[in-house]
């Protein structure tokens, strides 16, 4: 088929499946579509390079309503913000040319900007144009303070997804203003403050899925602060709880998240070793601990304290080297994983490796009450 008899309409919904890069070669190769190739180069865009910042947005304010207003996708990163690349700087240039853009850009969905914080202190007009975006549907601000989260119930767009990276270590989860058009957090860099809940802390009640990396938290300030999670990912996190009666319900029971579909993270942090003490039981869906390989014998306890304080109905795991001496772990984890259904395991192997080698682990849980196992082998 001949691509330029296609009419304006369909050309133009190929073209939006292309890479901003496949769209430029594509633009270059008949005038007929040069222009409609043209329009997807400008709608994703990503700075990363130190003083491309205000080259950008003077290319993109020449034509403001064939290039500013097409923009839909914009990352801007910490080093195309500075002169000289440093990770926590902006400088007055970039800031300025920023906020003139941003100011022209109406149909902008998704925003990530390094330095946030510095950025908003040096050029005051960077933070009511980001507020102003009627469509911005994903924010990301890196670098930020807790004081400036302040600023997030300004928003006129309806933002689903937020991350916020914090530069100041620690910043508290109950400072944040809750903005209640999200579903889906991520946060980086944040502690939840030990003493007991208060009535006062702030509630995120639409968000589902909920990730944190480098974080140091309470179960009781996660159910109070984020009630109603489906989804959560965990990153180098650390979940205790000194509050044991804040978690108790009317009845003196424990109490969790009730709908949890779905967990991710390494054993560490839901067992005794290493940071991690997860201090309630909670079932969910489906857990994913492929994150690493367990083949250390050391390893094996906190996995085993994971199946008991988040029983799931479907498991995924990695796990290195196996051999004869796995064969115990695999028989507790079979007793331990009583609501088990569903079982992946990713087989890291050896080069030499054969199929005969890990058959015994087939056999053991066709006989187990599993309805489903998959197994699949990778080389080390």
């Amino acid at each position: 088929m001949n691509l330029l008899a296609l009419n304006d309409d369909v050309l133009t919904n190929i073209v939006s499946f292309l890479g901003c890069r496949d769209a430029l070669s594509l633009s270059a190769t008949a005038r007929h579509i040069h222009d409609i190739a043209k329009r997807r180069v400008h709608t994703t865009v990503e700075l990363r390079f130190p003083t491309q910042t205000p080259l950008f947005c003077a290319y993109m304010l020449a034509d403001v309503p064939n290039r500013a207003h097409r923009l839909q996708s914009l990352t801007v990163t910490s080093r195309a913000l500075s002169v000289d690349g440093g990770a926590y700087s902006a400088d007055s240039t970039s800031a300025d040319a920023l906020a003139d853009l941003l100011e022209q850009t109406t149909n902008l969905q998704i925003l990530s900007i390094g330095c946030a914080s510095a950025l908003m202190k040096l050029e005051e007009r960077i933070w009511p144009a980001i507020a102003n975006l009627p469509t911005l549907d994903d924010l990301t601000l890196d670098d930020m303070t807790t004081d400036s989260t302040r600023l997030l119930p300004s928003l006129q767009g309806k933002p689903t997804k937020l991350r916020m990276r914090f530069a100041q270590y620690p910043s508290n989860v109950p400072d944040i203003k809750p903005l209640h058009s999200v579903t889906n957090l991520e946060l980086e860099g944040i502690t939840m403050q030990h003493e007991p809940v208060k009535p006062t802390w702030s509630v995120w009640p639409n968000v589902r899925r909920l990730c944190l990396e480098n974080t140091s938290v309470t179960m009781s300030t996660l159910l109070h602060t984020f009630p109603n999670i489906r989804s959560f990912v965990l990153g180098r996190a650390s979940i205790t709880e000194p509050h044991w009666k804040t978690l108790e319900n009317k009845d003196g029971q424990l109490t969790c998240w009730p709908e949890l579909d779905y967990v991710y993270g390494l054993p560490y942090y839901f067992g005794d070793f290493g940071t991690g003490d997860w201090p309630v039981c909670c079932p969910v869906q489906y857990l994913n601990l492929t994150a690493t390989s367990w083949e250390k014998p050391q390893h094996r306890p906190a996995f085993l304290r994971a199946m008991k304080v988040l029983p799931p109905t479907a498991l995924s795991f990695r796990f290195q080297d196996v051999g004869t001496t796995s064969y115990s772990f695999f028989v507790d984890l079979v007793q331990t994983s009583t609501r088990m259904k569903c079982l992946e395991i990713v087989l890291v192997v050896s080069a030499t490796a054969t199929s005969s080698d890990f058959q015994w682990l087939v056999r053991r849980f066709s006989t187990s009450d599993i309805a489903r196992a998959n197994f699949s082998a990778r080389r080390a």
